[in-house]
């Protein structure tokens, strides 16, 4: 995953708001982070909503 001040210089906003949209995004199980390493795809993906029996 990009760092925070990659996704806030890509979208053109500020660095808060990038942290925000990553924590969001890390929250929902999207994403996992490895100390040391970084920020990492989840394996496995969440279900969706829409995929759920």
């Amino acid at each position: 995953m990009p760092s925070t001040l990659e996704v806030a210089q890509e979208f053109g906003v500020v660095n808060a708001t990038a942290a925000k949209a990553m924590r969001h995004v890390r929250e929902q199980g999207w994403t996992r982070g490895e100390v040391g390493l970084g920020t990492f795809v989840a394996d496995p993906l969440p279900i969706s909503p829409t995929e759920q029996p």
